[in-house]
């Protein structure tokens, strides 16, 4: 995950949206490559974090 798209992203953004069209929304080729990279920044994988900060409308 790109440093920018880290900046754009804020707890909650991402929520209710597959990680396919996240993965492509900031430039990664497939859900796989997204998930790992996401994890070894985050800390927890794609599905977890949209757990632990549901989307709040």
């Amino acid at each position: 995950m790109s440093a920018s798209a880290r900046r754009r992203d804020t707890p909650g953004r991402y929520a209710q949206r597959r990680s396919a069209a996240t993965a492509r929304d900031v430039g990664y080729g497939s859900e796989s490559a997204f998930s790992v990279a996401f994890k070894r920044v985050v800390g927890t994988s794609p599905r977890a974090y949209r757990q632990r900060f549901p989307r709040v409308t």
